[in-house]
């Protein structure tokens, strides 16, 4: 027994036993002290996650216990709905089976998260979750949720929502140019709701014909948007490209305005719309009047989506694709759109097969 201590000792892989016997639950306070750098909504999640799921769990549960095993099992449950939980109400219980994205937060981020940082105090000597893979992606339900329209359906809702002011109640001749203005623009840039929404007049560069997306309105873990803005989902700062049409449109909103107002303000005091309600009285009401409210999953999200479909059917790569979107990686981007690029390997055939005979027909030249 002293020469395994002693081998341990050498080879680093002792560990006191007292630091194997913390609790999961004062590891995980330790954890979340240590994030200095976090988002605001992150911290939240974190908060939300370790009370509601991961520590009527694992709390009191010492580090070294917790094996792949365990850990399984607690995976199982928690598709089942079995797993212990601590909800505030009836209304919050957890859904019977939680999405693999749901999941994965859970698992992965969460009590992964705490497992990590144990491992890097070296409060235990591995990681069971090391070998555990969770896939944050449900294959189906996000392409059930994708909905890619052509240039002429994007005509057809852009059109339907500047003429809503005429139909119905308000039957008037006023046409509502900016939420127009707001569905070409997310088709023709890919930027994501909260950003279109909190876009500046100062954010669009006419000369260079780009827009600069810094900033995005969050919500809250209930689809709520908050009114405070904060930085793009992945912190970047990006520069899209505007078509000239577009420049066009963005022009008469922009006269007359300082850099620092809204670019798509409200009809009523000029300030920042709500997209919560923009997408209820204009887009879902826009949906229908073009003809589109069979599209199951069509909503203001899907103009992203379109914009990518629409800028590989153009040619667009995927890094450049990426940098567009404001994709963490090129990876995230081929997960989302890789069933989009079109198989050119019989172009790539013909094209070596002709490279080549030219290749050949230039060094028989040169020998005669």
């Amino acid at each position: 027994m002293a020469s395994a201590l002693s081998d341990d000792l050498l080879s680093g892989r002792y560990i006191n036993s007292k630091e194997q016997s913390r609790t999961f639950a004062e590891a995980a306070r330790e954890w979340r002290t240590s994030q200095h750098d976090t988002k605001d909504s992150s911290v939240k999640q974190y908060d939300d996650l370790l009370r509601t799921y991961v520590l009527p769990r694992w709390g009191n549960v010492r580090l070294y216990k917790i094996d792949e095993s365990s850990i399984n099992q607690w995976i199982v449950d928690l598709r089942e709905g079995q797993a212990p939980f601590a909800f505030r109400g009836k209304k919050h219980r957890p859904k019977k089976s939680p999405t693999n994205k749901y999941l994965n937060q859970i698992v992965n981020v969460t009590f992964g998260g705490v497992m990590r940082y144990s491992t890097r105090r070296e409060w235990i000597r591995r990681n069971p979750l090391d070998n555990i893979h969770l896939s944050r992606h449900d294959p189906e339900r996000e392409s059930a949720q994708k909905v890619f329209l052509t240039e002429e359906e994007v005509e057809r809702l852009a059109d339907a929502a500047c003429h809503l002011p005429s139909q119905g109640t308000y039957n008037t001749d006023r046409r509502d140019v900016v939420s127009a203005a707001i569905i070409r623009f997310s088709a023709y840039t890919g930027a994501r709701p909260g950003e279109t929404f909190a876009l500046r007049v100062g954010d669009i560069d006419v000369e260079h014909k780009r827009v600069t997306i810094s900033k995005t309105m969050p919500q809250d873990k209930h689809g709520n948007w908050k009114k405070e803005e904060g930085p793009t989902k992945t912190g970047k700062i990006r520069k899209v490209p505007l078509p000239g049409f577009l420049i066009a449109e963005l022009l008469p909103l922009m006269k007359g305005h300082d850099p620092d107002d809204y670019l798509f303000r409200a009809g009523r005091g000029g300030g920042r719309m709500d997209p919560r309600n923009w997408r209820n009285r204009v887009f879902n009401k826009a949906k229908q009047a073009a003809g589109m409210d069979d599209m199951e999953g069509l909503r203001p999200y899907s103009l992203r989506h379109t914009y990518a479909s629409l800028a590989i059917k153009e040619g667009c790569d995927v890094k450049n694709l990426s940098e567009a979107m404001g994709h963490s990686d090129v990876s995230m981007t081929l997960n989302n759109y890789v069933g989009l690029w079109p198989d050119r390997l019989d172009e790539v055939a013909r094209n070596l097969d002709a490279a080549r005979e030219k290749a050949v027909q230039e060094i028989s030249n040169e020998q005669q």
